[in-house]
């Protein structure tokens, strides 16, 4: 620092030198005019001349008393400046120390002032950003405002459209807290439980299910979660008048932000006809299942489309197999019956037919049944039901038939001819008789009249015979 501070004085003196030395070249040389070179010449020692037909420029040492005073006086003013330089560096240096604190506090100052106006700066660019941000998001909410309003305005159409649409639905809606409590209930709603449209808040929906379905019901809402939160069930509901009623609703749980169940939304329909239909084609089904006859339903190309429980256990095959088979597969490789030739003449017979074929089952065992065969239409197409029923027991019966028959036929033929073999020997001997003696052809003809008694008898069981071997060819016996 003192180095630094010397420097600048001896700049400074140095500076004030040059400029007196220059002020006195100044007053030394001072330009002559061409007029007065005559006159000069003998007061001169010099003269250079500086260019042709110009001034010349004469060198002189101050030869005037005016001259000196002034070199003297200027001499003694920058004499008076250099000490006043040389005294103001002097003091400044004494309190430099002082000054040097003030510098280095203003320099601080100054630095934080900088800083401050740099933060300042920034912070004055920040918050033209923030308020351009400012301003960009308040037009985008004065933007997302009116298009809330437009919003608003389409919801609450909507809101009306979906109320009427709600109101004409013929599906019982209806809304409830946990609790059961009504919150909502459509006109539908309203009118199939006879509950008043505009008094039917604080109703309790456990109040309408029927005692034995409260529990399946409960167990029902246990099982609506965040992850599931549509179920659908079937209950059965007491309606006033002591009036059972079936439907199937869909109830949808709605949750708040903990997650909370806060209310139900049910939408529910009157199943009761379909549940009473149901329940015949189950009863229907049960007792064709439980049926002993075969029962095969097939299309116009003998491909069978149902079966029910008898054929499955009949024939060995189980109902995945049967289906999309043709009833011929099913039939002995000997069998000549043309299934479609045979519809078209059940259908030109009134939709009726009979006949006697050999099933195959799948053990390869024949199976004699008696085929009663009907068609019907389904949604346009032509459809046969086969009825078969096993008749292996009746064909051996009807063998057995056959051979009683045979052996009534040989037993009144042989009863006819035995009766006649008898008579024809005791007419002889009651003509031979007449030579016994009275005691003797009594006792003979006592035995005799037995023996007539027991052939009547015989011609008797014989007659009964008869119209019992008639009877029983004209019901249960057909000779071909």
């Amino acid at each position: 620092m003192k180095f630094v501070k010397v420097s600048i004085i001896l700049v400074t003196c140095i500076i004030l030198i040059v400029t007196g030395m220059t002020i006195i070249s100044l007053v030394y040389n001072q330009p002559i005019p061409r007029s007065d070179i005559s006159s000069t010449l003998s007061k001169t020692q010099y003269l250079t001349p500086i260019e042709e037909d110009k001034e010349w420029t004469v060198h002189v040492p101050v030869p005037s008393i005016m001259n000196k005073e002034l070199l003297f006086i200027i001499s003694t003013i920058f004499g008076f400046l250099i000490i006043c330089v040389i005294v103001i560096l002097i003091r400044n240096y004494k309190y430099s120390e002082a000054l040097k604190e003030k510098i280095a506090t203003i320099s601080r100052e100054l630095e934080i002032n900088q800083q401050d106006q740099a933060e300042l700066t920034t912070k004055k660019i920040e918050v033209e950003v923030a308020y351009e941000e400012l301003t960009a998001i308040e037009n985008e909410m004065r933007s997302n405002f009116s298009l809330l309003e437009k919003k608003q305005a389409e919801l609450e159409i909507a809101q009306k459209q979906y109320h009427d649409v709600v109101e004409d639905q013929t599906e019982l809606i209806c809304r409830y807290k946990p609790n059961g409590e009504l919150i909502f209930a459509n006109q539908a709603f309203c009118k199939y439980f006879r509950i008043d449209s505009n008094n039917y808040k604080g109703i309790k929906v456990k109040e309408m299910i029927s005692q034995s379905e409260r529990k399946t019901r409960s167990d029902h809402y246990a099982s609506i979660t965040k992850e599931y939160p549509v179920k659908t069930t079937i209950h059965k509901s007491l309606l006033p008048g002591e009036q059972f009623r079936w439907q199937e609703w869909a109830d949808r749980a709605i949750f708040n932000e903990q997650d909370e169940i806060i209310e139900y939304q049910s939408v529910g329909r009157d199943i009761t006809e379909r549940v009473i239909m149901n329940e015949k084609l189950l009863q229907t089904r049960y007792s064709l299942d439980h049926m002993n006859d075969l029962m095969i339903w097939c299309r116009n190309d003998g491909t069978i489309i149902d079966t029910n429980s008898a054929v499955t256990s009949l024939l060995g095959f189980s109902q995945t197999e049967l289906i999309s088979m043709n009833i011929m597969e099913i039939m002995c490789a000997d069998c000549n019956l043309d299934m479609k030739q045979f519809g078209e003449q059940v259908l030109t017979q009134g939709g009726e037919g009979s006949f006697e074929k050999e099933l195959l089952a799948k053990d390869q065992t024949r199976i004699i049944v008696e085929v009663f065969m009907s068609s019907f239409k389904y949604r346009g197409h032509t459809l046969f039901l086969l009825c078969a029923r096993d008749i292996r027991a009746k064909k051996t019966d009807e063998a057995l038939i056959r051979q009683a028959f045979t052996q009534i036929e040989k037993n009144i033929e042989y009863f006819s001819i035995l009766n006649d073999q008898i008579r024809n020997p005791l007419t002889i001997l009651l003509t031979l008789s007449s030579d016994l003696d009275n005691d003797q052809f009594v006792e003979f003809e006592k035995h005799i009249h037995k023996i007539d008694e027991i052939v009547d008898k015989l011609d008797k069981g014989l007659m009964e015979s008869e119209k019992v071997r008639s009877f029983l060819r004209k019901h249960y016996w057909e000779e071909e």
